[in-house]
């Protein structure tokens, strides 16, 4: 990591550390850009919205496991908009010790996402293992690197496997075939007309309503039905205010710089106790 410097305003902060998914999401956007490798994704926001950093790269969603409640959460609180979506391919190796072989094996780390979505991999192929959840792919390597023991596995991408020289004893044992984690570019400030790139095709908000009643939620449905605007993704996630109260996140088809989307995000406002828009991408 590396805590030992301070971040450039031009680097990407990224959820490190080396060799992991936000990694490649990071290089796919600009492979030029210096990274800032950070232990968390509140640390991400938190140098974004203070303007240490000017951009930050964080998972939002998993095609198998769903979203990421950090990444929404800071979204919905932090003075930050999400500018860029970048898709990445999940391709999870199983990762030993060159003279370990499957037999050996009675301890598998990995990140809690990784394991859920090899699952069935692990049941059938391992189902006596102890799992072990680490802060990331990354950190199930070094684990596996520092303990030195042929007993230990690691799931990860195959690249952090050919760039520590480890041995790779089955590649893509995802449940899921296809399956995408999307990330999202996130800068400081909220979206204008003047910061949205102008080929935006996709915006998402987040509101949350002043209390719980019959029919609110519908009446913003119907809405965007009215309007003839596609939904695209619906979601709720506790408000911490108190129980049963919830902030509804939302994604749909179109730009803020058209009219009709202008149009009913007013109207949404109006009937909220508070709306943000999450950015046009």
């Amino acid at each position: 990591m590396n805590k030992l410097k301070n971040p450039k305003k031009s680097d990407i902060a990224v959820l490190g550390p080396k060799n992991t998914f936000s990694e490649m999401a990071a290089d796919k956007y600009d492979k030029k850009k210096n990274k800032y490798y950070t232990t968390t994704i509140d640390e991400v926001f938190e140098l974004v919205e203070k303007g240490r950093i000017e951009k930050g790269i964080v998972p939002i969603e998993n095609k198998l496991e769903g979203t990421i409640r950090e990444t929404l959460d800071n979204l919905f609180e932090k003075n930050v908009r999400i500018s860029e979506e970048i898709n990445i391919p999940i391709n999870h190796a199983f990762i030993i010790l060159p003279r370990s072989k499957a037999s050996d094996i009675k301890t598998i780390y990995s990140h809690p996402q990784a394991l859920k979505q090899c699952k069935k991999f692990l049941k059938k192929n391992f189902p006596k293992a102890t799992l072990l959840s680490t802060a990331s792919t990354a950190f199930a390597i070094e684990e596996i690197i520092t303990k030195n023991d042929k007993s230990c596995a690691a799931i990860a991408p195959k690249i952090a496997a050919e760039k520590e020289k480890l041995k790779i004893l089955k590649r893509n044992i995802e449940d899921g075939r296809n399956n995408l984690t999307a990330f999202v570019v996130v800068q400081k400030g909220r979206p204008t007309l003047k910061n949205v790139q102008k080929n935006c095709t996709k915006t998402s908000i987040a509101f949350h309503f002043d209390k719980d009643s019959p029919g609110s939620l519908f009446t913003i449905f119907k809405d965007f039905a009215d309007a003839k605007i596609n939904m695209t993704k619906i979601e709720s996630r506790p408000t911490q205010a108190r129980f049963g109260d919830y902030i509804f996140y939302l994604d749909f088809d179109g730009c803020i710089s058209e009219p009709k989307v202008a149009k009913i995000l007013k109207k949404v406002e109006g009937k909220v106790a508070k709306m943000k828009v999450l950015g046009s991408y």
